[in-house]
C-alpha cells in the first residue's frame, strides 16, 4: 500500500495500446561513443516480442530498473498485421503515467543487445551494426520518441484504427486482384537487365496474346507523342463513314500526292510543241537581262543626241562671241569692242 501512495495512484490502472517498433535503422547515443546507428529486421523484432511481457513502464527512461517504483506494466508485445508494425499492450497505473499520455507522450522501448553482425546499408542509410537478437528491458513514456510514427490509443481507438487500416488494405488487395485478373501472365525466359522481355500477356478485351515489352513500348511511344502535342500513329480517326488509324490516313495522303505528281508529269510530257513555244514567248518578254540591255542601249543613244545638241549650241554661241566686235559696235562709238562683246554675252545668257 505504501508503494501505491508513493507513486500517486488515485484511480485504477488504464489499459492502452501503443506502436513502439518497426523494421529499419535506429539511432542511439551512448556515453563515450557518441551517436551510432543499428539495424533490426522484422524477424529479429518478432523474436524479441516474447521478452517484453511483464516488463516495467516508466515516465522517461531509467538507467537502473526499480520494480518497486514503476508507472505501469507491459502486458504483451505483438506484430500488428493491419499496419505491419510492432505494438505493445500495457497498463498505466500512476497518475504521472496517465498525465503523460494525456499530454501526448509516446512510447520508446529499451532493450539489451545479445548478438550483432557487421554494418551495411538499408534503403540508402548506412548503419554500424545489425542486431540479430535482443531482450527488452523496459518501456518509457517520452515526449520525443525514437520512432516519430509512435502513437498511444485506448482499446476502443485501437480497434477503430485497425478497422480503418484493414479497409485500406482490402482496397489495395482488391486493386491488385483487378489488375491481375485483367491479364494472364506467363514467362518464357528472363533477360539479364531484369526486364522479362518474353513475358506474354493476354489482352482482356481482344483476347490477343502479345509480348509485355510490346505493350510497354507502345504505351511509351503514345506518351511521347502526347507530350509533343501529336497524335499517336495507332490512334483512330473518323474519315467519313470509315474509321482509320492516323498511320493509315498518312499512307493514303502520301499515295494521293504521288498520284497527283504522276498526272502532272504525264500532262507536261504530252503537251504539243506549239503550246510549249507559246508558253515560252512570254518568258522572253520578261527576260530581265535582255530588258536591261535594251534599256542601256537606249540610254546611250539618248546621251549621244544630247551631247551633239550641246556641241552645236556651244559652237553658235562661240561664233557669236567671236564676231561680237564686228556686229555689236556701230561706227562712231568710242566704247571698246571687248565691252560690247560682254554686253552681248549678257544679253544671251543674262547676268546676276
Amino acid at each position: 500500500m505504501s508503494d501505491v501512495i508513493q507513486n500517486n495512484v488515485s484511480e485504477p490502472g488504464k489499459r492502452y495500446f501503443g506502436l513502439h517498433f518497426a523494421e529499419g535503422v535506429a539511432q542511439y547515443t551512448e556515453r563515450g561513443k557518441g551517436e551510432y546507428k543499428v539495424f533490426l529486421n522484422q524477424d529479429t523484432i518478432n523474436k524479441m516480442d516474447s521478452t517484453f511481457e511483464g516488463k516495467p513502464v516508466y515516465v522517461g527512461h531509467r538507467s537502473e530498473i526499480d520494480l518497486k517504483n514503476v508507472d505501469g506494466w507491459v502486458i504483451k508485445s505483438f506484430f500488428n498485421k493491419s499496419d505491419g508494425k510492432n505494438w505493445v499492450e500495457f497498463i498505466a497505473i500512476t497518475d504521472a503515467a496517465k498525465e503523460a499520455i494525456a499530454k501526448g507522450y509516446k512510447l520508446s522501448n529499451a532493450y539489451i543487445v545479445k548478438s550483432t553482425t557487421s554494418g551495411d546499408k538499408w534503403h540508402g542509410v548506412e548503419y554500424e551494426k545489425q542486431v540479430m537478437d535482443g531482450e527488452y528491458e523496459h518501456l518509457a513514456l517520452v515526449p520525443d520518441p525514437r520512432y516519430a510514427e509512435s502513437i498511444i490509443l485506448t482499446p476502443k481507438e485501437f480497434k477503430e484504427y485497425n478497422a480503418s487500416k484493414e479497409v485500406q488494405l482490402s482496397k489495395l488487395q482488391n486493386s491488385l486482384k483487378e489488375v491481375k485478373s485483367m491479364f494472364s501472365f506467363w514467362k518464357k525466359s528472363k533477360v539479364e537487365n531484369g526486364l522479362d522481355a518474353d513475358v506474354t500477356v493476354t489482352l482482356p478485351k481482344s483476347g490477343k496474346e502479345v509480348l509485355l515489352s510490346t505493350v510497354i513500348n507502345e504505351a511509351d511511344e503514345m506518351a511521347v507523342s502526347m507530350n509533343a502535342g501529336m497524335a499517336h500513329p495507332k490512334s483512330m480517326v473518323n474519315m467519313g463513314s470509315e474509321s482509320i488509324t492516323v498511320e493509315g490516313l498518312m499512307s493514303k495522303h502520301t499515295a494521293c500526292m504521288n498520284e497527283l505528281d504522276a498526272l502532272k508529269k504525264e500532262k507536261e510530257a504530252s503537251a504539243k510543241p506549239e503550246e510549249k513555244k507559246e508558253n515560252e514567248e512570254p518568258r522572253k518578254q520578261f527576260d530581265k537581262d535582255g530588258q536591261k540591255k535594251e534599256n542601256e542601249e537606249e540610254d546611250k543613244d539618248k546621251k549621244k543626241e544630247e551631247e551633239k545638241g550641246e556641241k552645236k549650241e556651244n559652237a553658235i554661241h562661240f561664233d557669236a562671241l567671236k564676231n561680237a566686235e564686228a556686229t555689236a559696235a556701230p561706227q562712231g562709238n568710242d566704247q571698246p569692242a571687248i565691252l560690247n562683246a560682254l554686253d552681248y554675252g549678257k544679253q544671251l545668257y543674262g547676268s546676276k
